[in-house]
């Protein structure tokens, strides 16, 4: 099934346009992939969700075994073979236990080592904003996946940095007390992005970085705000 998910292979190596400027065609893919996705909801509510994460988990792994070595900053050998599973990672998002502890542990790891092409980086990134509840209670995995979506926003691509902003949000949100002690380096963070970003993702930044000085203490909350203002 996951297969099925991967984007086509342009006739031309590593075109930047895989559909031959067919649009109509395009969207037809995205509507099908977006389909797809709640079958594989469905698959794990009828099999498991141990079962579908660890055929994600395996392909991922095989993918890196395989052509890990190969990567470079320009070059990513047979990335349509990674962004399917990472894709269908978060389709099953909202399906996993925030306490699951069988796959999630040993894929999060390896997503946060995803090399820098643009549609495997956007599903990368969008993948793990579907896991910020369990990284709440995993807080070892925090801050290598926080350095990962923070990078995204130096990505030359707008799709990648609206999708860092988007996983900044849940992350800030959900790992807000994780984050709490942090407020001098998310404020440096902040002001170094906040201009350069579009307005629906500064609007996600700054949800991040507010839930965040929420869980200060009283006698503090005022002082953090002020340095956002």
């Amino acid at each position: 099934m996951i297969k099925h998910l991967e984007f086509p292979n342009p006739e031309e190596g590593d075109s930047a346009d895989l559909f031959d400027g067919d649009r109509a065609q395009e969207e037809r893919f995205r509507a099908f992939r977006h389909s797809m996705g709640d079958v594989l909801k469905d698959c794990c509510a009828v099999i498991g969700v141990t079962e579908c994460l660890m055929k994600a988990y395996q392909q991922i792994q095989q993918w890196v075994s395989k052509y890990a070595s190969q990567a470079t900053n320009s070059n990513v050998p047979h990335w349509q073979e990674l962004e399917a599973p990472l894709f269908s990672m978060r389709a099953m998002g909202r399906m996993v236990d925030s306490e699951e502890s069988a796959v999630l542990p040993q894929v999060i790891p390896l997503i946060v080592q995803i090399p820098d092409h643009e549609k495997v980086r956007f599903s990368a990134i969008m993948a793990l904003g579907r896991y910020t509840e369990w990284t709440a209670n995993h807080p070892e995995t925090l801050e290598a996946q926080l350095n990962y979506v923070i990078s995204g926003f130096q990505h030359t691509s707008q799709e990648v940095i609206g999708a860092a902003a988007l996983a900044f949000k849940y992350l800030g949100s959900d790992c807000n007390k994780l984050l709490g002690g942090h407020i001098p380096q998310l404020h440096s963070f902040y002001e170094s992005v906040l201009d350069k970003l579009k307005p629906p993702s500064q609007e996600e930044i700054t949800e991040g970085v507010a839930a965040v000085v929420a869980v200060q203490p009283l006698d503090k909350i005022y002082e953090s705000m002020k340095l956002f203002c």
